[in-house]
């Protein structure tokens, strides 16, 4: 049996050991509400590498836009955006399917101005 890892759409997560990627899927979403399987991949050994570096380059892809953002829309200056932006990228890792990257920026901002108060 070959190792597979079980990777939600952001950061390595889990292995399991397994036949095929299908197995994989069967095996870890077992007690898992069928919804759950879409914010999972499933990788082999092999493609780790590549998938890891991959999701490095969306992570500074989204907090580029998000720090973009706060800075054009906002107002913030550059430090207090890129402060912003990753707490912004972190509720949106968060998985919560409602919540869209610019949904985070408009929390986050909210959340800053309230503790300002």
């Amino acid at each position: 049996m070959a190792t597979m890892y079980i990777v939600p759409k952001k950061t390595f997560q889990s292995t399991v050991e397994a036949g095929t990627k299908d197995e994989a899927i069967t095996k870890f979403a077992f007690n898992m509400d069928s919804d759950m399987n879409n914010y999972f991949d499933v990788v082999t050994e092999d493609e780790l590498p590549a998938y890891l570096k991959n999701q490095d380059s969306h992570e500074e892809t989204v907090k580029s836009f998000m720090k973009d953002e706060l800075m054009n829309t906002f107002g913030y200056k550059e430090e207090k955006a890129e402060d912003l932006a990753d707490a912004a990228y972190e509720l949106y890792t968060e998985g919560k399917a409602a919540r869209t990257e610019y949904g985070c920026i408009e929390k986050t901002v909210e959340d800053d101005r309230m503790a300002k108060c």
